[in-house]
C-alpha cells in the first residue's frame, strides 16, 4: 500500500500542474500589420476626468447623441457640453469642451454634425 501511496502522489502533483498549465489565461497576440489605434471606449459608468475623448462616428447618428451613449455628459441650460465623465469644464481658468470633426474644429454644434462611419470625433479640454 505505501508503495502505491509513493507512486500515486507525484502522478497526482503532475496531472494537477499539467491542468494548470491547460486552462491557464492566454495572451492575445496582435499583429503589428494589422493593429489600429484604439479608439477611447470609455463606459459611461467610469469616471476618468480625462482633458480629452474621441469615439468613431456611426452612419446617420449626430455627435451629441454618440457622445451621450459613450459617456456622462452634463449641458448647461443653453446646450453646451459643460462636463464629460466628471471632467468639468473649468469657467473660473476659462475652460471649455471644444469639438472636433476628423482632426479639424467644427464650425457646427454636436447636435446637427450627422457623423459618418469613417469620423473620428475629439473633444478637448481648451481654454478662451
Amino acid at each position: 500500500m505505501k508503495n502505491k501511496q509513493k507512486i500515486l502522489f507525484p502522478v497526482l502533483v503532475v496531472i494537477v500542474l499539467f491542468g494548470v498549465y491547460l486552462f491557464r489565461p492566454q495572451k492575445q497576440i496582435v499583429s503589428p500589420q494589422n493593429s489600429t489605434p484604439p479608439i477611447n471606449s470609455i463606459s459611461p459608468t467610469q469616471n476618468l476626468l480625462s482633458d480629452q475623448f474621441q469615439y468613431q462616428g456611426q452612419e446617420g447618428i449626430d455627435a451629441l447623441t454618440l457622445l451621450k451613449q459613450k459617456t456622462n455628459v452634463i449641458q448647461d441650460s443653453s446646450g453646451i457640453v459643460g462636463s464629460i465623465n466628471g471632467r468639468k469644464a473649468n469657467s473660473n481658468q476659462r475652460e471649455f469642451w471644444s469639438f472636433y470633426i476628423n482632426g479639424e474644429s467644427a464650425q457646427i454644434g454636436p447636435a446637427a454634425y450627422i457623423t459618418k462611419n469613417n469620423d473620428i470625433i475629439n473633444w478637448k479640454i481648451e481654454k478662451y
